[in-house]
């Protein structure tokens, strides 16, 4: 089982790497549209940010895969990072 950093940088851009990752575990985006009874691009829209979840669809999802709404739909934010500075010493 790969975690969930691997698996994101394998995949395309996604807004939710944690909900990418518990789809990918319980099959492909395909069959997890399926059980939903949505489209797979339903599913893509969504994972992507080009469309966003209701609260209701984010707890039917989180309640499909069995892991809590707050960590599905975590974003994940780079941590701030002061710029280096480019001059030399002594030019």
């Amino acid at each position: 089982m790969r975690d969930a950093a691997s698996f994101v940088a394998e995949e395309s851009i996604v807004k939710f790497p944690n909900l990418a990752w518990a789809i990918h575990e319980r099959g492909s985006q395909f069959q997890f549209a399926a059980q939903l009874g949505e489209s797979e691009s339903w599913v893509s829209r969504r994972l992507t940010g080009r469309v966003e979840f209701t609260a209701k669809e984010r707890q039917r999802v989180a309640h499909e895969l069995g892991y809590p709404v707050d960590w599905l739909f975590q974003i994940l934010v780079p941590p701030t990072v002061e710029p280096k500075c480019s001059r030399q010493e002594g030019a």
